[in-house]
């Protein structure tokens, strides 16, 4: 049954048929052009079915006339075809999301127009220009000069293209290339309307206009590489090719990304420079990043081209070493390579470390792809096997039975063998500020005497940065003024506090004098505590000293008429919001009213032998303290 002119419904699927004229179909090698129009709505493939009969009506009557070449009209007409049949709106917008992201897609624009602003013309697109000239007949090569404005047009055409496939996956197919913009116009890589007179008329074809009517992605399902920017062509969807059909997209070969110019070990060595400079390293984290990119070195060679390597490469990286990589390397294997590590049989480092291996490789190609230039895509992309925990699941709180535990051993350690003094303070402090503050080890490691002071009345701890005390915070949540917990008061904190700040001869204005500042910051000598953890802890890695501040939130989370916002103000969490986050600011009393609810199910006095102070003594302690506004 015939539905519009040249369309025509047989057996459910649309085709496009036109007779050729008699004596043009020697040329065409066919009696008419015939297409499925396979996928496409009754409303699109009629809109289409019109732009194309127009545009081969046009041809033919040229043809006719003399102005075209016998010999290019047959990959004239196949270009037509494909070009308003075979790559429909409809079918691109559903194939296009599935191959490559509106992400992926304004990434390669910003390449192209790199390229085209600076006159760069080693670049994959121009590669693939090379390929299509060639299946014209012509040899364009791109390391001759005198093909630079010729690639730098082609740019221009490419930059026209990215804009269809942007327009085309936000819905829009009124685009100047599937349909007339509202205003009328059409793209001037295609125009439906103007068929160029140059182009019809020269004897071969103009490479800069033929090749920019070509614009799809691919339709293979594969990780965005380099390799996979060339979409300008692609096998069209399997269907029942109707005899005689002629319009056959054309297929380029997959590429290979050009060389950057710059070797692995610079690229590494510039990348460690510019994250010192930019991201303030310190001496142990670029220690540590260092360690995990020299397995790149190692394993791929220092004076490979960071820009050659691929996602098969990190795929054979990933497999071959760091899933084997050796626990304990440097200490266990000194000075000895992978290659004569390996037959030992060594213990392999386990998931997390390996994640953690990708996750600075990933970082590093990231930096190489969008800050260097170096590369077009970040080959360490997709690697990993990820996290299997949820992020609840990454630290457990204690139970109240280890947290007993615990602090009576925290109680006993006078009793102990190799017994500290001078470490006790901090042994005894530091983790019961981490169970009722919730805050972190370096945060309570790193205090000084004049971060404690009190605020209409209400004693509160500072936490802050200061370079010149060496004092860290994580973000830009992590500073703040939160107020104590009464349970620390009566078990003396202040009184712990006012000894150290009235004392003549104090060694230095540490709350915790006996720690002394590295570049992981003042917990260094508290790390140990995790080994008290997991002695009465001995199964569960995911039980540290962490733990203390997970006991908090979740004590504080699971109260009836909770509030997230000051839960986040009292341990340093990230307020979500623009309202929350960057406005607004928890009050010390609606802090202290949440703070005092943080209740657990042990007696901590008893715990430690200690009987709580009453509240003449807490008062006078809090009445000694330096006072401040808020």
């Amino acid at each position: 049954m015939k539905q519009e002119n040249h369309l025509w419904n047989r057996n459910g699927v649309l085709y496009f048929r036109m007779r050729v004229p008699a004596s043009l179909r020697r040329h065409i090698q066919s009696k008419e052009i015939r297409c499925s129009l396979r996928g496409m709505d009754l409303q699109t493939a009629a809109r289409k079915t019109k732009l194309l009969e127009r545009e081969l009506a046009k041809l033919f009557k040229q043809a006719l006339n003399g102005m075209v070449d016998m010999a290019i009209l047959h990959p004239l007409v196949r270009q037509i075809c494909n070009n308003f049949l075979f790559f429909d709106g409809q079918s691109q917008l559903r194939q296009f999301r599935m191959s490559f992201s509106l992400q992926q897609c304004n990434d390669t624009e910003e390449w192209v127009r790199y390229w085209l602003r600076n006159e760069i013309t080693q670049s994959p697109i121009a590669q693939m220009f090379a390929f299509y000239a060639a299946q014209r007949g012509e040899a364009v090569d791109i390391n001759d000069p005198n093909n630079d404005a010729l690639i730098l047009d082609f740019y221009k055409a490419y930059l026209e293209v990215l804009r269809i496939q942007k327009e085309r996956m936000n819905g829009n197919l009124r685009n100047g290339y599937d349909d007339a913009t509202p205003e009328g116009r059409f793209s001037q890589i295609l125009s439906p309307d103007d068929t160029s007179p140059d182009l019809l008329q020269a004897p071969e074809f103009d490479v800069r206009e033929i090749l920019s009517m070509c614009a799809v992605p691919e339709e293979k399902k594969c990780p965005p590489t380099w390799e996979n920017l060339q979409h300008h062509s692609r096998k069209s969807p399997k269907e029942e090719k109707p005899s005689n059909s002629s319009s056959l997209p054309v297929e380029v070969p997959a590429q290979i990304a050009p060389a950057s110019g710059i070797t692995l070990a610079e690229a590494v060595r510039k990348y460690i420079r510019d994250r010192q400079v930019k991201k303030n390293w310190s001496d142990k984290l670029t220690t540590m990043k260092t360690g995990y990119l020299n397995v790149l070195l190692e394993h791929f060679g220092a004076d490979k081209d960071v820009a050659l390597i691929s996602n098969e490469d990190m795929l054979d990286l990933y497999e071959n070493v760091l899933k084997k990589y050796p626990w304990n390397r440097n200490k266990l294997y000194p000075g000895k390579s992978l290659a004569e590590i390996m037959p030992l049989s060594p213990r392999y480092i386990d998931a997390g470390t390996v994640q953690n291996y990708i996750g600075a490789i990933s970082t590093f190609f990231r930096w190489c792809q969008k800050t260097g230039r170096y590369m077009i895509a970040n080959p360490a992309d997709g690697f990993g096997e990820g996290r299997q925990e949820r992020d609840d699941e990454q630290r457990l709180p204690f139970t109240t039975k280890e947290l007993r535990s615990i602090f009576q051993e925290v109680a006993a350690m006078p009793n102990r063998p190799y017994f500290s003094r001078k470490m006790y303070p901090a042994r005894y402090w530091v983790p019961l500020i981490a169970l009722f503050q919730g805050m972190r080890i370096n945060e309570i490691c790193q205090l000084f005497l004049d971060n404690i002071f009190s605020v209409n009345g209400i004693p509160c701890i500072e936490i802050t940065a200061n370079e010149e005390r060496k004092q860290k915070v994580k973000n830009k949540y992590s500073r703040r003024i939160i107020p104590i917990h009464s349970t620390l008061l009566k078990l003396g904190f202040l009184d712990y506090h006012d000894s150290l700040w009235s004392a003549k001869n104090r060694q230095n204005d540490q709350l915790f004098p006996m720690l002394t500042a590295s570049d992981e910051g003042y917990s260094r000598k508290m790390n140990s505590f995790n080994d008290v953890i997991h002695k009465l802890v001995p199964d569960e890695k995911r039980k540290t000293f962490h733990s203390f501040r997970h006991n908090f939130d979740t004590v504080l989370m699971n109260l009836p008429d909770t509030n997230p916002f000051l839960i986040a103000c009292l341990d340093g969490h990230e307020r979500t919001g623009t309202l929350a986050g960057r406005y607004a600011k928890g009050r010390i009393p609606d802090m202290q009213s949440m703070l005092e609810r943080l209740v657990y199910d042990f007696d901590i006095f008893e715990c430690l032998n200690k009987t709580p102070l009453d509240d003449k003594t807490m008062a006078a302690h809090i009445a000694r303290l330096p006072a401040r506004e808020f």
